[in-house]
């Protein structure tokens, strides 16, 4: 039997949507009261689906959920934290009720959430994905522009613009 986590421990936080992008991101660090240097990071490769739905009057449309019910892939970025600060981060997010469970990265534990039901019935908006483009674009340096936006338009069922 696997030793339980404490609130110490280290695993991953894997994010899939605005928190790919590490200025975003850090707003939840500073609003959680992270203490130290800005988290140790990675790409990872989510092996399920994500999708759009629910409507947030911060982003003004549609934010990114994730599938754990179908597989298939996303584009992650994963940042090692304590097990009591992705809670604190789960907790800032409030719409992502669902812990997920996920492949281990590096020996640690991984992590992301989610909502419980999945439909995928919003649209985002160009402003919210282009928060996601520009995490993907940090994350994984090696894929083109084009690879990205075509990532991006088939996961939000939408048209982009190219010069995000």
């Amino acid at each position: 039997m696997a030793k339980p986590i404490g609130k110490d421990d280290f695993v991953w936080y894997v994010a899939y949507g605005s928190n790919l992008y590490a200025h975003r991101f850090q707003e939840y660090l500073n609003r959680i009261h992270y203490q130290g240097i800005f988290p140790i990071n990675k790409p990872y490769a989510i092996p399920y689906d994500i999708y759009f739905d629910r409507y947030s009057s911060r982003w003004k449309g549609g934010v990114a959920f994730l599938n754990p019910l179908k597989s298939g892939f996303a584009y992650g970025r994963a940042y090692r934290l304590t097990y009591d600060e992705f809670f604190k981060v789960k907790a800032e997010e409030g719409i992502y009720p669902v812990e997920v469970v996920l492949p281990d990265l590096d020996g640690y534990p991984a992590f992301t959430f989610t909502q419980s039901q999945h439909e995928g019935r919003s649209i985002p908006t160009q402003a919210y994905v282009k928060v996601i483009y520009l995490g993907l674009k940090e994350t994984y340096p090696h894929l083109d522009a084009q690879t990205l936006l075509s990532y991006l338009a088939s996961k939000a069922k939408v048209n982009l613009d190219p010069h995000l």
